[in-house]
């Protein structure tokens, strides 16, 4: 047990730990997060091949079960491959690769010659997500090279049709940066319908006014998602036209696929195209040439969470 001079030395002793950087470590005794484990559905236990391991400091840390890790670090149907805390909620951040290079050299000093497996998993896990980083490197140097107004179009036809999904009623009124199951009217959900056919037939004609090279760059740009609350980006398989194509014939969720048009939007303006709040309105006032036009502000979005615009992007 530590020893310490008087209270004061406690009281400092503890501030230090709560400020000290977050590592991985095995001074498992009371973690900060449920002590259930999350695929047994019971207390977590040591074990000889499955020992606890913890990250964070040594007074406020996460724990988990090797073999938990193991389970939740996987590819996802709609984000590809993640490193998901296998406790996180929709808001909570996967672990960064920073994380997970930590994690890999401090299994190779604690665990020498064990757990090979897992340590393989978390090295590909690392591979696929600088790809991910690859492919929006592809992106902005199309962008930077002949392909800029065909980008701008794009996010600005995905962001309204979007707002049209979300059942917008066009200028002067705000965006609807929610999805709102309240708002049940018949008219105005004909309206949403209409609205969104017109704009899916609005995308067609713009792919269709495109040379081959620049509709093949354009129907290739894949999903993105952005939680709002985390700044954190994530690259699914498919691509916003495959979207676009289900949409159009019925069989994908359109509250679902208006947060996929949004963020995908907004990630383009923000982390390929170099946008601010205001390079994104003088766009949509270009676009809509409307006198009153309403501000496109992301700084509350429910269904991901909290934005301060001017937080910058958290990478892989």
């Amino acid at each position: 047990m530590p020893v310490f001079d008087d209270r004061l030395d406690l009281l400092q002793r503890i501030l230090y730990y709560l400020k000290s950087k977050n590592f991985w470590h095995i001074e498992y005794h009371k973690s900060a997060n449920l002590d259930s484990h999350v695929i047994m559905a019971e207390k977590r236990i040591v074990e000889d091949d499955n020992p606890i391991i913890c990250t964070g400091n040594l007074i406020y840390y996460q724990a988990y079960n090797i073999d938990e890790l193991s389970a939740s670090f996987r590819h996802y149907d709609d984000d590809g491959f993640r490193f998901k805390r296998p406790d996180g909620d929709a808001f909570t951040p996967d672990f960064t690769v920073s994380e997970i290079s930590s994690l890999i050299k401090f299994l190779g000093k604690c665990f020498p010659d064990k757990y090979t497996d897992f340590i393989q998993l978390l090295q590909q896990g690392i591979l696929f997500l600088g790809n991910i980083n690859s492919r929006l490197d592809k992106i902005r140097s199309w962008y930077k090279n002949g392909g800029s107004d065909a980008l701008r179009k794009f996010t600005i036809l995905i962001f309204l049709m979007s707002m049209k999904m979300k059942k917008w009623k066009g200028s002067p009124y705000k965006y609807p940066l929610i999805w709102n199951e309240e708002k049940r009217d018949i008219n105005l959900l004909r309206t949403r319908d209409t609205n969104t056919e017109m704009a899916l037939s609005e995308y067609i004609q713009f792919l269709d006014s495109l040379d081959g090279n620049t509709k093949v760059k354009i129907c290739e740009i894949p999903r993105i998602s952005y939680n709002f609350k985390s700044c954190e980006i994530r690259i699914g398989y498919e691509t916003i036209n495959s979207i676009l194509e289900f949409v159009a014939n019925g069989t994908f969720c359109l509250a679902h696929s208006s947060d996929i048009l949004l963020q995908t939007a907004y990630i383009i303006w923000i982390k390929i195209m170099g946008y601010n709040i205001k390079d994104i309105n003088n766009d949509l006032r270009k676009e809509l040439k409307c006198e009153t036009q309403p501000d496109f502000d992301p700084k509350f979005i429910t269904t991901t969470g909290h934005i301060d615009p001017t937080n910058e992007l958290r990478d892989f």
